[in-house]
């Protein structure tokens, strides 16, 4: 079974609100960030302020299930990693690069002669994430 990268650039935001919370002031909606992840390797962070939203769908909406009933939702403000994480990034941290499309893996053949080190990480299950916070917040 293949597993899949979407989401990590949401990982950052686990690993360093506590961190930039600490910082002075409010920032203000879409300032970037760079922090650091590993020795010499960094993030760019994007701020999201709070907000509200109504999720869901309405009742009368054509082949909705019985877990879509609407719903306000606040949030509160976070920050957001820019980019995907790279496998670069991935492996200074974790230490090997799960992906298959890299030179060794599984559609190597598709990226021949590319330098994938700044291609989005691939191949990771949400466990893998969790890891990666955590030692990102050793």
């Amino acid at each position: 079974m293949r597993r899949s990268g979407i989401g990590l650039s949401i990982l950052a935001v686990a690993c360093v609100t506590a961190m930039l919370a600490a910082q002075d002031a409010e920032p203000k909606a879409g300032e970037e960030r760079s922090i650091e992840i590993a020795d010499g390797v960094k993030v760019v962070l994007c701020y999201i302020p709070a907000g509200k939203a109504t999720l869901g769908s309405p009742a009368s909406e054509k082949g909705r299930n019985d877990d879509e009933k609407e719903h306000d939702y606040e949030s509160k403000g976070y920050w957001l990693g820019k980019y995907e994480v790279t496998q670069d990034q991935w492996e200074a941290v974790m230490g090997s690069n799960p992906s298959a499309f890299r030179a060794g893996g599984d559609g190597e053949a598709e990226v021949a002669g590319m330098k994938t080190g700044t291609h989005p990480v691939e191949g990771v299950s949400w466990n893998d994430c969790q890891k990666f916070l955590s030692k990102v917040n050793g």
